[in-house]
C-alpha cells in the first residue's frame, strides 16, 4: 500500500509539477494534495491499516485512556476528514470502519460472527470517544481540507454500518443507560470516568447518562453563560439509523435482545411473569415488558422522524434495503437458560430463526407479539395466561414508542 501510494505522489509531481502538487505530513501519515482542491487522499501508513486485522493494537493505538478528560486524541485524529478518502487500499469509511470493530469489540471483521469477546476499560473508553467525537458538530471545513482535521468530524458516508456493529457490541449500554443516582459521588468529580463494570458480567460497559448531559458555556462575544443538553449516544444512534445497512444492524440486536429477555421469563402460579433464573424481580416490575419493547420500539419512532425529515427520501425502498441486509428474525427458547448473563457482544449475535421475510419484518409490535405467541406456545401457555400477555405487551409498546429517548 504505502510503495504504491509513493509511486502515485511521484506521478502526481511528474505530472501537475512541485508547486501544485504537494504532501504535507500529518500524524497519521501523508494527505496528498492535487492541482483540484478537491483531489486528495491519504497516504495511509502500514502500520495504521494494519490496525484492523490487530484487534489488541488497535485498542492501545486508540484508547483515550478511562478518564474523560484525559483524552489521547488518536480517535479524533483517526477519523479526521483527511482520513476519509485513501490513496489505495480499502475505502476510508472501510478501513476506518474495520479499525474501530476491531478496537472496541476485540475481534476483527471476519470473527464478528464467532463468540464475542469480554469488553476491556480500554475497548469501552474507545466505544465511548468514538461516540463523543463522531456525535459532535461538525467544524466548519473548507477546501482544502486540514490535514488531520480537528477534534470534531462529521460521518463519512459508509461508515455507519461499522458503527452500528460497534454500538451493537455495547447493546446493554443502548438498552440500560446509566441512571445518575446509581453513580454515586464519581459523576461529582471534575473528569467523570468513562466506563463502568457491569454488575453481572464484570465486562466494561460504556458509561451515558439516561438523559445526555447538561452542559455549560460560556459566549465568546456576550460573555453569556449558557446551558444546553448533550446525548452524543442519541445523535449517534440516529446518524447510524439513517443508514439502511446501520439499521438493520441494530434493529437486528434490539430483536435478539428481546428474545433474550423473553428466554429468562417465566410464569408462576398466580399468573405473574416473573424471572426463571434470578431471585429478584425483573428490572421494572410495573411494566415486565418494558425491556423487550424499548429498543424495537424507538427505532421505530426514529425511522419515521427520519423519514418526515427527509433524510429517508424513500421509504419504501429504504425498508427493502433494512431487510436485505438484516439476519432475519428472532425467537425465545422453549425453555429459560441455565445461565442469565450473557456478554454484550453475545447478546447481538444471537442466531436468527429465519429470514426477514416481507415487509410486516420492520412492524416492530407486530415482529414482538409473533414472538411472544411464539414463546407462550413453547412454554406450553394456556390461551386464557398468553392473552392477556400479548395486551400487557401491546400496551408496553404504545409507551415505549411513546416515550422513546430520541424523540
Amino acid at each position: 500500500m504505502a510503495a504504491r501510494g509513493a509511486a502515485g505522489r511521484r506521478r502526481v509531481e511528474k505530472w501537475l509539477g512541485p508547486v501544485v502538487a504537494m504532501a504535507l505530513l500529518v500524524p497519521m501519515g501523508l494527505v496528498v494534495w492535487r492541482a483540484d482542491a478537491d483531489r486528495w487522499c491519504w497516504d495511509v501508513p502500514p502500520e495504521v491499516a494494519a490496525l484492523a486485522d490487530d484487534p489488541a493494537a488497535a485498542t492501545a493505538y486508540l484508547d483515550p485512556g478511562p478518564v474523560s478528560g484525559e483524552s489521547t486524541g488518536a480517535v479524533a485524529a483517526l477519523l479526521a476528514p483527511g482520513h476519509w478518502v485513501t490513496c489505495d487500499g480499502p475505502a476510508g469509511p472501510d478501513l476506518l470502519g474495520a479499525i474501530l470493530v476491531a478496537a472496541t469489540t476485540g475481534q476483527t471483521l471476519a470473527e464478528q460472527d464467532g463468540p464475542a469477546v469480554p469488553h476491556t476499560p480500554a475497548m469501552a473508553s474507545v466505544a465511548h470517544e468514538t461516540v463523543v467525537v463522531l456525535a459532535a458538530e461538525p467544524e466548519a471545513q473548507r477546501p482544502p481540507f486540514v490535514p488531520g482535521g480537528g477534534a470534531r468530524s462529521a460521518i463519512p458516508p459508509g461508515l455507519e454500518p461499522y458503527l452500528g456493529l460497534m454500538l451493537a457490541a455495547y447493546l446493554t449500554d443502548l438498552s440500560h443507560r446509566t441512571q445518575l443516582a446509581e453513580l454515586g459521588d464519581v459523576l461529582l468529580e471534575e473528569h467523570p470516568v468513562r466506563t463502568l463494570p457491569d454488575p453481572e458480567t464484570g465486562e466494561a460497559r460504556v458509561l451515558f447518562a439516561t438523559a445526555g448531559e447538561l452542559v455549560t458555556e460560556t459566549d465568546p462575544d456576550s460573555g453569556e453563560a449558557l446551558e444546553y443538553w448533550t446525548d452524543p449516544l442519541r445523535d449517534l444512534t440516529t446518524a447510524v439509523a439513517s443508514h439502511p445497512e446501520g439499521y438493520a444492524v441494530l434493529y437486528d440486536a434490539h430483536l435478539a435482545y428481546a428474545a433474550r429477555c423473553l428466554d429468562l421469563l417465566t410464569v408462576d402460579e398466580d399468573g405473574k411473569l416473573t424471572s426463571g433464573t434470578r431471585a429478584a424481580a425483573l428490572p421494572n416490575p410495573t411494566d415486565p415488558f418494558a425491556e423487550i419493547t424499548g429498543g424495537v420500539a424507538g427505532l421505530s419512532v426514529l425511522r419515521d422522524a427520519l423519514a418526515e425529515e427527509g433524510v429517508i427520501s424513500d421509504g419504501a425502498a429504504f425498508d427493502a434495503a433494512v431487510r436485505e441486509h438484516s439476519r432475519g428474525v428472532h425467537l425465545a427458547t422453549a425453555e429459560p437458560p441455565g445461565e442469565p448473563s450473557v456478554l454484550a457482544g453475545d447478546l447481538a449475535r444471537r442466531a436468527p430463526a429465519g429470514p426477514a421475510g416481507d415487509a410486516a419484518f420492520l412492524d416492530g409490535r407486530a415482529q414482538l407479539l409473533m414472538m411472544l405467541e411464539d414463546w407462550a406456545g413453547g412454554r406450553g401457555l394456556p390461551e386464557q395466561e398468553w392473552v392477556p400477555l400479548r395486551a400487557a405487551l401491546a400496551s408496553s409498546y404504545h409507551w415505549s414508542h411513546r416515550f422513546a429517548f430520541w424523540s
